[in-house]
């Protein structure tokens, strides 16, 4: 019997985080999209759930050894799934053939095509390599992360170290900026952060308060953790 499970160390903690926002960091090897993969199908039991995972372009998802190869070296084993390759999309069905739950695959490969997503409500939205993706595709697509399945929307992400991304910026209280390495024991540590007028504020957990009186009604407060792997260091899954 197949077993889809996370490995022991930080793709652990990246399954188990309560963050809204969760991105996995490190080189090629720690496992990083094997994790993403395995966050999007965690709900799949739940009638009505959707996860959309994210790369810059048709080939990165589509090419041999691409996105949906990957996906299905495990959905394939799970009771239920039916891939539709023409939609880019995967099917959970229950024992009945009913269909329950999807997840699909989905690229962006400029701001023209964000209109597109306009409506869309994502409750799962994953980004595989966030740093290919502009500071305004992601907060753009971050507006379509809502739910209404009952399961709360999440955002994840994996990235490799770039220190010329708006993503480094993003993290920057994970990563030591005398060295540009991260921190290790800020590895999967929580902070807030609020985006007004294109400003970024981060704050820990006993200073929220303060900013959620500062801030119009509605405003999304997202709770962010970012997790890294150092390859060779304790196991990691498939790349």
């Amino acid at each position: 019997m197949i077993v889809l499970k996370p490995q022991p160390g930080p793709q652990e903690q990246f399954l188990a985080t309560p963050a809204d926002l969760a991105i996995y960091g490190g080189a090629a090897g720690g496992g990083k999209t094997y994790g993403l993969l395995l966050s999007a199908v965690r709900y799949k039991n739940v009638r009505g759930y959707g996860c959309t995972i994210f790369r810059k372009n048709y080939n990165q998802i589509f090419s041999e050894g691409g996105l949906w190869d990957e996906s299905d070296k495990m959905y394939r084993f799970i009771r239920g799934a039916m891939p539709r390759v023409s939609r880019g999309r995967w099917v959970f069905c229950d024992r009945y053939g009913y269909p329950v739950s999807k997840i699909s695959f989905a690229h962006i490969d400029s701001d023209d095509d964000l209109p597109s997503w306009q409506g869309s409500q994502l409750c799962g939205l994953c980004f595989d390599e966030l740093t290919h993706f502009s500071e305004k595709q992601f907060f753009y697509m971050l507006s379509r992360n809502r739910s209404s399945c009952g399961v709360a929307p999440f955002v994840r992400a994996t990235c490799n170290p770039d220190a010329d991304s708006w993503v480094a910026k993003f993290i920057e209280w994970w990563i030591d900026q005398d060295t540009g390495y991260p921190i290790p024991e800020r590895s999967g540590k929580l902070r807030w952060f609020v985006r007004r007028s294109n400003l970024l504020g981060r704050y820990q957990r006993r200073t929220l308060g303060k900013v959620q009186s500062q801030h119009p009604r509605g405003e999304r407060r997202t709770q962010i953790g970012y997790f890294y792997h150092v390859v060779g260091q304790g196991q990691s899954g498939p790349s």
